[in-house]
C-alpha cells in the first residue's frame, strides 16, 4: 500500500492559484505601465531594499551582464516571466527497492557535486529502503 507523505493540491485550488499569480502580476505589470520608474522603484525598494540613483543601464552595463556561455541566445530569451511566480508540485510513487536503487545513484551524484544535504538525504533513503546490493 502506497503511503503519501503529502499529495498535490486539487485542479480548483490550483486553477485559482494561478489565477491569483495572474492577477498580481498583471496588477504589477499596469502600474508599471502607469507609473514607470516610479512603480519600478517601489518594487525595488519594497521586495529588494534597493533604491539606485537610476535603474537605465547602459549597453556596456547591459553587456556585461550576459555572462552565461548562450552564442548570444540570452540577449533576447530567458529574463523574469510569470512562470517564475508559480510553484510547481510532483510527485511520483515508486517501490521501496526502487527508491534504494535511486538512492544509491543519487548519493553518489550528489557527492560529486558536492551537495551535501542532498547526498544526506539520498543516504537516507539507502538505509531506509536498503541498499540495492542486498537482493
Amino acid at each position: 500500500m502506497a503511503r503519501y507523505l503529502k499529495t498535490g493540491i486539487g485542479q480548483a485550488e490550483s486553477h485559482a492559484a494561478g489565477a491569483r499569480a495572474q492577477a498580481a502580476v498583471e496588477k504589477i505589470l499596469n502600474d508599471v505601465g502607469q507609473r514607470g520608474d516610479a512603480a519600478v522603484r517601489g518594487l525595488s525598494e519594497r521586495f529588494d531594499n534597493w533604491s539606485p540613483p537610476s535603474f537605465g543601464l547602459s549597453p556596456a552595463e547591459i553587456e556585461a551582464c550576459i555572462t552565461l556561455p548562450t552564442m548570444g541566445a540570452a540577449r533576447y530569451t530567458g529574463g523574469l516571466w510569470v512562470g517564475k511566480f508559480l510553484k510547481t508540485v510532483t510527485y511520483q510513487e515508486c517501490t521501496p527497492e526502487a527508491s534504494a536503487f535511486i538512492g544509491e545513484f543519487c548519493s553518489r551524484l550528489c557527492a560529486l557535486e558536492r551537495f551535501w544535504g542532498h547526498k544526506a538525504q539520498a543516504d537516507l533513503r539507502v538505509r531506509r529502503y536498503g541498499s540495492a546490493a542486498d537482493e
